[in-house]
């Protein structure tokens, strides 16, 4: 086998390690690896809203909502869609807890207890992070090894896979005009369908 024809399999090989997309208990041991706290909050953050980079950036403690429902506390995060140069809000179910219940969706424990602590220690205007975004960009490539836009293709395929979001839901929690992106974001295979 030459030099190209080799040079043409790695680059075959590292584009699809690239679409390849953990699993769940893959993700929860990815938060598990030594890291900064506030770069652990971040890719948290970014995996929970499936936020573009860009939009992380303009969030505040303020756009975290809590309250009441029922007998459970829930969590709304206001999140501003900025692609296309909008500037439209939507508002995204981040958690929902139950008294009896430890979590309705009790794989994301591990996610939402740090992520809360370091809410408490912001002021309510102030960023989640004083990182500019092409800083951020390389922090998260260096501690995840991958770039931030990745964790949006984790969350919106795991809202598929493991909680059964379809077409219509994924568009509302993505904050896009029509389905169409899901081919794109989502990525399931044949074991997934059945």
């Amino acid at each position: 086998m030459d030099t190209a024809e080799k040079r043409e399999i790695r680059m075959v090989e590292r584009a699809i390690e690239r679409k390849k997309i953990m699993t769940l208990k893959q993700t929860k041991e990815l938060f598990e690896e030594p890291m900064p706290f506030e770069i652990q909050i971040v890719g948290k953050v970014l995996y929970i809203t499936g936020a573009r980079i860009n939009e992380f950036l303009k969030m505040r403690k303020k756009n975290f909502n809590k309250g009441i429902r029922g007998n459970g506390l829930y969590v709304t995060m206001e999140l501003y869609t900025l692609k296309n140069r909008r500037d439209k809000a939507r508002i995204l179910p981040v958690y929902y807890s139950k008294p009896y219940e430890q979590y309705s969706y009790p794989t994301y424990k591990w996610l939402f207890d740090d992520v809360f602590d370091y809410l408490e220690g912001l002021g309510d205007d102030e960023p989640l992070t004083h990182y500019s975004e092409r800083h951020l960009r390389r922090l998260i490539k260096k501690h995840f090894g991958f770039f931030p836009h990745k964790f949006r293709h984790m969350r919106l395929t795991h809202l598929s896979k493991y909680h059964k979001y379809d077409g219509s839901r994924l568009m509302l929690y993505a904050g896009w005009s029509n389905t169409k992106p899901a081919t794109v974001y989502v990525h399931l295979n044949w074991n997934d369908l059945l």
